[in-house]
């Protein structure tokens, strides 16, 4: 069943999304509009006719199928921001480096592997986003962009950095979490901009990021603690200017941290973080990994909802099959077999937050077809059929009260439909996932879930339907981390103290490992000791820590779980430095030691 979304995103419609693309076109040079959203219509290939909105200033090219852009391209001189994240371009097109005015480019989820000399005439650039490609190394002449304030290059291949890169003066952040850095240059500490910024809490999480390198110690310790700290201490270290082994292991916690009142108070916050709210999925140990948890069957009327799930079954099915049979226009066939997915084989299957959002991909649908010219793209009464399913959904969805509690806590969220923050949702919610696959501390089942809503978000008609669906699945991402919270608790209480004393090495020395090291490590911890279903739960917790951190940018409902999860995270790392944070007598053989070593040379 997973498989089918994907299925229909291969298989679009390229002639009717060119046809689309171009209505678009006409009517932004019409309106001599400054904007245009051509997002998620599978898009093969551009229109030339793209280079007459010469007043153009944004333009939405992300989720399609683009592997190159015309010539004419070039002629959006007026460009500031551009966004061709997730599509299937190998090369940077080389009309983009002609594009002098543009100030934010996105090109990400690509399959570059290299960097054009050309880029350096985008000297008018503030944010650069090449995540999720394939780069190996960067050009020096990257160092020519000298306005550049954000680089994003996460999930790449680099295993090194240029040392020009400490020519980029106005660079505030720099992402390089999941690469295959082993080392980095002395010089990269001389960006003093990263560590003078302002607390990550407040956007753009400014910063130097290194988490998932294979970067030799110290850099486990120097960035143990968390940002901001994480940043200083790094670029303190190049420069020669800190000693990692003066760094203090709970650098933020106050001095009389291990007192009753102080523990009783964190375990409070704890427990009102991990609490599961009102989502598609809910999440518990079992068997000491993350699940998920059975639906709570809760009718207004048992048998009135037997009703209304057999009558809605049987009109998706005659509206999947008439798709079929016309032909009709793939993602619409796709949106209707989620729904049918969702629906299983009794109403016992059903989830109701997952069935909210399948009905919000079949409203989006229906309401992107009732056109006179886009009617023709689908069988002569499909609009009515579509509103006869909506209605029964609607009816079907009345009949389950947790619904309203669903979309109370969806509106609590308060997501901006900015492209923008969508983006810096799904990059920060495709960590947390990659970190459930690959931490061995969740089910197939949980990491299932994470995923349910992908395939609705990624075919979304437009982003204020794509910003609602957004919602509904951090609903489901905050409460996997609320038991990602709950579950490393448990591993810390007295009762699994034996075994918890073990845990602070593994946490302390493993949590920044990349993914291939855990999957060595993990080999050699001994399972009949219990250790490694506890340390996967533990590496799991110090992979979330960021990415939750991320979230509580753009959902302030995420700011009380990114707390927890970071002194939570804090306390695994280091258990017994919380009672003995007063002694800190040192070895004398160190006292007359005045001078800071200095990183070795790269």
């Amino acid at each position: 069943m997973a498989r089918k979304p994907k299925k229909n995103k291969r298989q679009p419609d390229p002639q009717a999304a060119y046809e689309t693309a171009l209505h678009s076109i006409r009517q932004a040079q019409r309106d001599n509009t400054r904007q245009l959203d051509l997002s998620g219509l599978g898009l093969t290939s551009l229109p030339p006719e793209i280079g007459q909105l010469t007043a153009l200033q944004t333009l939405y090219l992300f989720n399609n199928q683009l592997s190159s852009l015309p010539s004419e391209f070039a002629q959006l001189t007026a460009l500031q921001e551009l966004f061709l994240y997730n599509n299937r371009l190998s090369d940077m097109p080389p009309e983009i480096a002609q594009l002098t005015a543009l100030q934010w480019l996105d090109f990400g989820s690509n399959k570059l592997s290299s960097l054009p000399p050309e880029i350096t005439q985008l000297t008018a650039l503030l944010t650069l986003d090449l995540d999720n490609n394939q780069l190996s190394s960067l050009p020096p002449e990257i160092a020519q962009l000298t306005a550049l304030r954000i680089l994003h290059l996460r999930n790449n291949r680099l295993s090194s950095l240029p040392p020009e890169i400490a020519k980029l003066t106005a660079l505030q952040r720099l992402d390089l979490i999941n690469n295959r850095l082993s080392s980095l240059p002395r010089e990269l500490g001389q960006l003093r901009t990263m560590e003078e910024a302002p607390p990550p809490f407040n956007p753009p999480m400014k910063g130097l990021w290194l988490d998932g390198n294979p970067l030799p110690d110290p850099y486990s310790r120097l960035i143990a603690g968390g940002q901001p700290g994480a940043t200083t201490n790094v670029l303190a270290w190049l420069r020669g200017e800190l000693d990692p082994d003066e760094i203090k292991q709970t650098p933020e916690l106050p001095a009389d941290a291990g007192s009753g009142a102080e523990e009783a108070e964190e375990e409070d916050e704890l427990a009102e973080a991990v609490t599961q709210r009102p989502a598609a999925f809910r999440f518990g140990l079992r068997n000491g990994k993350i699940d998920t948890l059975p639906e709570r069957a809760n009718f207004t009327d048992r048998a009135a909802a037997n009703d209304l799930y057999s009558e809605l079954k049987a009109k998706a099915q005659s509206l999947r099959d008439r798709l079929a049979q016309s032909n009709s226009d793939q993602r619409v066939q796709g949106s209707v077999n989620r729904l049918l997915d969702a629906l299983g084989e009794r109403l016992a299957d059903v989830r109701p937050g997952v069935l909210l959002s399948r009905s919000r991909s079949i409203e989006a649908d229906r309401n992107a077809f009732n056109t006179p010219k886009a009617r023709r793209e689908l069988f002569p009464d499909a609009i009515a059929m579509m509103d006869d399913v909506l209605l029964s959904l609607e009816d079907l969805l009345a009949a389950f009260p947790y619904i309203r509690e669903i979309e109370a806590e969806q509106i609590a969220l308060h997501l901006q439909r900015d492209p923008k923050v969508i983006k810096g949702i799904q990059r920060e919610t495709d960590s947390i996932k990659l970190a459930a696959a690959d931490s061995g501390a969740a089910t197939g089942n949980a990491v299932k879930a994470l995923h349910e809503h992908d395939a609705d978000i990624a075919e979304a008609r437009n982003n204020t339907v794509r910003a609602r669906l957004l919602a509904d699945h951090l609903l489901v991402v905050r409460n996997f981390i609320g038991e990602t919270l709950h579950g490393a608790r448990e591993a810390m209480r007295p009762a699994a103290q034996t075994v918890g004393q073990g845990l602070a090495t593994v946490g302390n020395e493993l949590k920044d490992v990349g993914k291939e090291s855990w999957k060595e490590i993990k080999k050699e911890i001994p399972k009949a000791a219990g250790m490694l279903p506890r340390a996967a739960l533990f590496i799991l917790l110090a992979s979330v820590v960021h990415p939750t951190a991320g979230l509580a940018v753009f959902a302030k409902s995420f700011s009380h779980l990114a707390k927890a999860a970071k002194k939570l995270a804090r306390r695994g790392a280091a258990p017994k430095a919380r009672k003995k944070k007063r002694v800190k007598a040192k070895p004398k053989a160190r006292t007359t030691a005045k001078a800071k070593p200095a990183p070795p040379a790269q």
